[in-house]
C-alpha cells in the first residue's frame, strides 16, 4: 500500500516495507505448507501486522514444530519486520488537534470524492487502508487507482506534513 507524505505523493519506504513483510509472510506460509502443515491458510498483512489464522489444536502442533524446525528462518524475518514495524509505531508522534481535524476533513474529502470505505486517521495521523484495497494504491491504471489519485488532488489542500497511508 502506499505512504502519503506532505505533498500526497507516495511515500517509497511505506511500501517497500509492506512488499517486505508481504514477501516474508508468503515465504513463512509456503514452508509451512512444504513442512507438515498444508492447509495452513493465507495470512492477511495490514500495516505490518499479521491476522492470526484460525488452527485446529492438531495443526498448531504442526505448526509449532515446523516453525521449531525447517522454518525457523522464515518465522525470524518475519519476525523482525514486525518487530520493526512495532518500534516504528511506537516512535511516531501524536499529531496535534489542530492537524487531527484537518486530517478528518482530509478524511471526509476522500470519501465525497470516491472512496466511500476511506477511513479517518489514527492519532499519529496515519491512514489505515482497508485490507481489501489493492497493493501499490495510486501507482498502477487500475479504476480504483485513478479515482484514489484525483481524490487525492482534490483533497490535497487538508494533507498535513508527517501523514502516511498504510
Amino acid at each position: 500500500m502506499a505512504g502519503c507524505g506532505a505533498d500526497s505523493t507516495p511515500d517509497s519506504s511505506t511500501v517497500d516495507n509492506d512488499a517486505q513483510m508481504r514477501a516474508a509472510v508468503a515465504e513463512l506460509i509456503q514452508c509451512l505448507r512444504s513442512n507438515g502443515v498444508p492447509e495452513f491458510p493465507d495470512i492477511d498483512v495490514q500495516n505490518g501486522q499479521l491476522a492470526e489464522p484460525s488452527l485446529d489444536p492438531a495443526a498448531r502442533s504442526r505448526v509449532e514444530a515446523a516453525l521449531e524446525g525447517a522454518c525457523r528462518s522464515s518465522a525470524e524475518r518475519v519476525n523482525a519486520l514486525t518487530e520493526g514495524q512495532r518500534q516504528a509505531e511506537e516512535q511516531r508522534p501524536q499529531m496535534s488537534a489542530e492537524d487531527l481535524a484537518t486530517l478528518r476533513k482530509y478524511a471526509e474529502c476522500m470519501r465525497e470524492h470516491g472512496l466511500p470505505d476511506f477511513p479517518d486517521s489514527d492519532p499519529t495521523g496515519r491512514f489505515i487502508l482497508p485490507s481489501s484495497w489493492p497493493p501499490g494504491l495510486g501507482k498502477e491504471q487500475r479504476p480504483m487507482d485513478v479515482v484514489f489519485r484525483d481524490a487525492m488532488s482534490a483533497c490535497e489542500q487538508y494533507s498535513v506534513p508527517g501523514t502516511t497511508l498504510g
